[in-house]
């Protein structure tokens, strides 16, 4: 098999922008301030773009009547507003399962139960949730009415009880 070579006519050189690697450690350096320099140069009128964004809201604001601005500021306010009662009801909601948690000793993972439950109902929750841990656990299916089978004994005790050891 034959090596391939760039097809180019005989006698001419392969193209000049072909990549060669840089030679020595100034080479790098050039190459990569060149670059970076042509990289600022693309954002060079940011700040110029900035401070006129800057302007034209100061213009738009500059426009608006007193009435636009005072329900812009009423907006503001009541969601600020909805925003705090929102809170609040959560920080009651937490409240209201702590304290029910504390009541009927529940444990932090029992608390967790209660997480997603409404405010209204954490109370009555909490108390299932107790009840149904404190329920007494039955031993079998008849209530514990029968009493159970003597134990029988081990071999060995049977082999120690015939040879007269045990």
């Amino acid at each position: 098999m034959s090596e391939t070579t760039p097809e180019t006519p005989e006698g001419q050189a392969p193209p000049a922008n072909e990549w060669k690697p840089p030679a020595s450690q100034e080479d790098l350096d050039r190459i990569i301030t060149e670059r970076l320099t042509r990289e600022r140069s693309k954002y060079s009128d940011y700040e110029d773009l900035k401070a006129k964004e800057a302007e034209y809201n100061e213009y738009l604001e500059s426009q608006k009547t007193d009435e636009q601005r005072r329900q812009e500021e009423a907006e503001k306010a009541n969601t600020e507003r909805e925003q705090e009662r929102k809170e609040a009801a959560d920080a009651k909601a937490e409240l209201a399962r702590t304290r029910a948690a504390l009541k009927y000793k529940l444990t932090e993972e029992d608390l967790e139960l209660l997480q997603f439950v409404p405010a209204e109902q954490v109370e009555e929750t909490a108390e299932k949730i107790s009840k149904r841990l404190t329920r007494e656990v039955t031993p079998d299916f008849d209530g514990g009415h029968r009493t159970p089978p003597p134990a029988t004994p081990s071999m060995n005790n049977i082999i120690r009880q015939a040879t007269g050891r045990g």
